[in-house]
């Protein structure tokens, strides 16, 4: 009965958010603390009781950081369902690994990591830790229900600043949760509290469109060491312009006389975009390379002329500075690549995972996707269509949408002409065409070698 009291033990947990749950989380404070444009303090304070197996992954430490972030005061307890404590994690058991996000050849960030491997269930562990950094270009969101299945007692997250600093809040709401607010022109908080679980269905919508999220940006900021203010998109353009784009477009002489040799014949500017596009794709490959601010600036277009390898920026960078030689005006454009999601235009600052080029010709606007070497010019596909971007113009950056392909466009058109001889031979000419969506799934077929093959039934 006396550990009726101790706030670790599983029976204050209502039975409408344990059901269907692999792990709860009993209690979640975010605190930011914004001191200056250079510098911001966080701190975590999380107590999640898992269930079963498949919740261990809820109640896991990790904390990325690069150059000139620290992670300190690291405490990390394990309780019984009867809120005994069971263990303290030592700092020897706590992992520090490179982080390797799977497809960049190299990165300089790095993870602090640690994961319960108990022999008993239900166990709770709470983590407290410090995060220190000079780079407040990013907060980061509060997402407070982050998965399926997964129940919320309370969380808060808490974001401080001075008041010469002013703080973009973009709420998208949620039919299913309710986060209450509090606001000062020097605070801003928000809380979820009693969370049911939510359960994954079929054809169900995206799952970011079922629950809250809440992000957050500066009007001022630091991202390694490079300052710069920003109260519209406008203002942010002309500083990605000016400290990641600038002095990075130019390619040797040789290149210069090839381009112009390469687009002498061609009829108008939409051709010679494509013949520039198709060099770039014969010439390069992608690699990507995470070092300090080179994370978001382009490598120089110099340096992937001579080594013939770049990232999405480098080799959208590349591009551009051909098609600058040509006198064809195009824009370094930043967008959310993979799983549809928007640049939000509520929260003036970086945002993005991805770059894209824009040629705007005439009456159309012609995108290009610079680190897939076969698909052709002007297609996007599902990677980065129908999305809010961030075209990045000096003067006049703004965020527009990149097309959408409609159902009527993904089509699969298939011909066939099947002749049975006397033998009972069978002899087919196949015609296939797909167009839209339907492409990228086909596109690969042109860079197989061509081979005629007989089957004998």
């Amino acid at each position: 009965m006396s550990a009726q009291g101790i706030p670790y033990t599983i029976t204050g947990i209502p039975p409408q958010i344990r059901k269907g749950s692999h792990a709860i989380v009993r209690s979640e404070t975010t605190k930011v603390d914004i001191i200056s444009d250079h510098e911001m303090h966080i701190r975590f304070d999380r107590t999640v009781t898992v269930l079963d197996p498949k919740g261990d992954i809820y109640g896991a430490f990790n904390q990325y950081y690069g150059k000139g972030e620290k992670i300190r005061d690291i405490d990390i307890r394990i309780y019984d369902q009867n809120g005994d404590l069971v263990t303290k994690v030592k700092p020897s058991e706590i992992k520090d690994l490179p982080a390797d996000d799977g497809f960049s050849l190299y990165t300089d960030s790095r993870i602090k990591y640690y994961r319960p491997a108990p022999n008993f269930y239900p166990y709770t562990i709470r983590v407290v830790y410090s995060f220190k950094t000079p780079n407040t270009a990013i907060i980061p969101s509060f997402i407070p229900v982050y998965d399926y299945y997964l129940g919320v007692q309370k969380s808060t997250f808490i974001v401080s600043h001075p008041p010469n600093i002013k703080l973009f809040t973009s709420f998208k709401s949620s039919p299913y949760f309710h986060l209450q607010k509090t606001e000062t022109n020097t605070l801003t908080s928000y809380t979820l509290q009693q969370a049911a679980p939510l359960y994954k269905e079929p054809f169900s919508p995206s799952f970011f469109n079922l629950v809250p999220v809440v992000k957050f940006r500066l009007n001022r900021f630091s991202l390694m060491g490079i300052t710069g203010r920003a109260d519209s998109w406008k203002e942010m353009g002309d500083w990605i312009v000016t400290h990641l784009l600038n002095g990075v477009n130019s390619v040797s002489s040789a290149t210069k006389n090839e381009i112009l040799k390469l687009i002498r014949t061609a009829k108008g500017p939409k051709e010679q975009a494509e013949r520039i596009y198709e060099y770039m794709q014969r010439k390069t490959r992608y690699v990507s390379i995470q070092i300090g601010v080179g994370g978001w600036r382009p490598m120089p277009a110099y340096e992937v002329d001579q080594k013939a390898y770049g990232d999405c920026k480098a080799l959208v960078n590349y591009t551009k500075s051909l098609m600058d030689i040509a006198g064809i005006k195009t824009y370094y454009t930043l967008v959310y690549a993979g799983t549809k999601r928007n640049i939000d235009s509520q929260v003036v600052g970086i945002q993005g995972n991805h770059a894209i080029l824009m040629f705007p010709y005439q009456k159309d606007t012609i995108w290009m996707e610079c680190t897939n070497h076969q698909i052709p010019f002007g297609f996007l596909g599902s990677f980065t269509d129908d999305r809010q971007v961030l075209v990045v113009k000096s003067g006049d950056s703004k965020i527009v949408k990149t097309p959408a392909y409609k159902d009527t466009e993904n089509i699969i058109f298939t011909g066939a002409q099947i002749t049975v001889d006397s033998t009972l031979g069978l002899h087919a000419q196949t015609q296939i065409r797909s167009c839209g969506l339907a492409y990228e799934k086909t596109y690969f077929l042109d860079n197989l070698k061509k081979k005629r093959n007989s089957v004998t039934l």
